[in-house]
């Protein structure tokens, strides 16, 4: 049985290339490159604003709240290509919209089939909006931001075996700070 993906936290040094250890954060096997991210997000409590401000309130809210962060996160050969698909997915299906809603008006122009063109368009948008479930499923379940601050960068549904080896290095880390701090102190308790 697979381990369920889970979420883990990342310093800003940790953001950096090279940084993190040499495991896919998608699946778990050995890292053969570093795929270099541009993660978004705002406060969540930003959507409620549609209802009580409309679109263009949320939208500048999200504008000016917005957090960007870039990471360097490692990935073997079968993930470096395209990392997320659901922004794809929703992309073609804002396209099937526009060039279908175009070709239906354009067919449908002066002639008398005006009953034909309600099924068409209807047929458009449905195709669009099973286009913008799918990719939202598909970006829900990719590795994505929980919350970004000034500090750090929170991610989640990263494969088990990256934060274990994210955790084993900060716990190594630690041990070496610690003895060479401990190695101070001896050294100036001889003198």
């Amino acid at each position: 049985m697979a381990k369920p993906a889970t979420d883990v936290t990342l310093s800003l040094d940790e953001c950096d290339p090279n940084a993190l250890p040499p495991v896919c954060c998608k699946c778990g096997a050995e890292a053969t490159c570093e795929k270099t991210v541009k993660f978004s997000w705002y406060p969540p409590w930003i959507l409620i604003t549609i209802v009580i401000g409309g679109l263009l309130l949320t939208a500048i809210l999200i504008l000016v709240l917005q957090k960007k962060r870039t990471a360097y996160l490692p990935v073997c050969d079968l993930h470096k290509g395209v990392w997320n698909w659901g922004g794809t997915i929703i992309a073609l299906g804002l396209g099937w919209l526009f060039l279908g809603t175009v070709a239906c008006a354009v067919a449908f122009d002066g002639r008398n089939n005006g009953d034909l063109f309600l099924p068409a368009f209807l047929g458009i948008a449905g195709l669009f909006f099973v286009c913008l479930i799918a990719g939202a499923i598909v970006q829900a379940r990719g590795v994505r931001p929980k919350r970004i601050t000034d500090d750090d960068l929170h991610l989640v549904n990263l494969n088990p075996d990256f934060v274990e080896a994210i955790e084993a290095d900060r716990d190594r880390e630690e041990a070496e700070s610690t003895a060479r701090r401990d190695a101070k102190r001896a050294a100036r308790g001889m003198a």
